[in-house]
């Protein structure tokens, strides 16, 4: 014997088929989706088709069709049948219906991000710097190269466009004045320990008679390919000199540093274009009447230098005195 056919489904308000005896005793399940959200995908007319699908209580007691049934045996009402394309049909318009919206009438743009400037490098570049020049142990040569580094920074912050533009806005901003201030703190700070590198200097000149150079020369085409850079350079040689020779030769090196060459270069300069710079600044703000941030700018009595002028002219009394030691 084969395998029983189970019952099949046949809507309690469809019209009897030959053969077949409707089971009037399935209850009809009344569907309501208003709470589901789904108003916008099914179209009013589905439910009734849906309503009118007779669905048993207990499909697997009241002969509902199982998934192993053979598709051909499943027999379905005519009602039922067509009620399934149309329910398929208004849902695939209804889903594509929000992609298409009236011309006249475009959803509205998302709100944009504001647009920030790059953030200044000015104050985490001079706190850095300031941590390693407390930390310096003025040994020539080796306490150099820091030293440099240090001067490297206010050039750094005096071209910064962010905090020191160029040419000058009008008013000010805000952060012209701190500039002005840090670099202020800052170059001091470097001539303080330029003027400890050139104490070394003379605490090891006066503890030998001597002192014992490997030097190479600089610029020859026929050596500079020679050099290797360590103790047995080719292109280096060893010299002699005396203890004040040789503390003469390395004071001119840090007095370079400090005041440049032929009046270029060195920290000397920096400081005149940071004196040029606050001189157009402070002219630019008494002639609109405004200074930093809005500021009403004020002038000096005749015959004194604005304040910002005259911090500018104590540095460099500070590192000419120390470069001429």
């Amino acid at each position: 014997m084969g395998r029983p056919r189970k019952r099949r489904a046949i809507a309690a308000s469809s019209p009897q088929r030959s053969g077949v005896t409707p089971n009037t005793s399935l209850p009809l399940i009344d569907f309501d989706f208003s709470d589901l959200g789904v108003d916008g995908i099914l179209q009013p007319g589905d439910w009734a088709a849906m309503n009118d699908v007779a669905f048993p209580s207990d499909p697997f007691t009241a002969g509902w069709p199982s998934v192993f049934d053979d598709p051909s045996t499943l027999q379905w009402d005519a009602q039922s049948q067509s009620a399934v394309p149309q329910i398929a049909s208004n849902t695939a318009s209804s889903l594509l219906s929000p992609f298409s919206f009236d011309s006249s009438h475009p959803p509205p743009s998302p709100p944009q991000p504001p647009i920030l400037e790059p953030p200044c490098t000015c104050l985490p570049t001079l706190c850095h710097t300031l941590s390693s020049l407390q930390s310096l142990n003025p040994i020539f040569p080796l306490a150099l190269s820091t030293l440099r580094s240090a001067t490297s920074t206010v050039r750094l912050m005096l071209y910064c466009q962010t905090c020191s533009p160029s040419p000058p806005p009008n008013p000010l901003p805000p952060t012209t004045l701190p500039n002005t201030m840090l670099l202020a703190a800052l170059i001091p700070y470097i001539t303080t320990r330029y003027s400890q590198l050139l104490a070394a200097i003379n605490t090891a000149a006066a503890s030998c008679a001597t002192k014992t150079l490997r030097v190479g020369e600089i610029g020859n085409p026929l050596l500079d390919t020679q050099h290797t850079g360590d103790a047995r350079c080719p292109a280096a040689v060893e010299v002699e000199l005396s203890a004040e020779e040789w503390r003469a030769m390395m004071r001119g090196v840090v007095r370079k540093d400090l005041v440049g060459a032929d009046g270029k270069g060195g920290l000397v300069e920096l400081v005149g274009l940071i004196g040029e710079r606050q001189r157009l600044w402070h002219e630019r703000a008494v002639e609109n009447g405004c200074g930093w941030g809005g500021l009403k700018a004020k002038v000096p009595p005749e015959g004194e230098k604005p304040m910002c002028l005259r911090v500018v002219e104590m540095t460099r009394c500070a590192v000419e005195m120390v470069g001429a030691q």
